[in-house]
C-alpha cells in the first residue's frame, strides 16, 4: 500500500481540487440548471 504522505504534498493537494473542482462543475452544473428552470417554471405557473 502506498503511504498517505504524497496527498499532503501541494502539488497533489492543488491538482485533488483541481479535479474535485471540475468534478463538481461538470456533476452539479446540469443540476443548477435543472434546478432553475423547475424554480422559473413553478414561479412562472403561478
Amino acid at each position: 500500500m502506498a503511504p498517505v504522505v504524497p496527498m499532503l504534498s501541494p502539488s497533489c493537494a492543488a491538482n485533488c481540487k483541481l479535479s474535485l473542482a471540475k468534478f463538481l462543475v461538470h456533476f452539479l452544473y446540469p443540476y443548477k440548471i435543472s434546478m432553475l428552470n423547475i424554480i422559473h417554471f413553478l414561479y412562472s405557473d403561478t
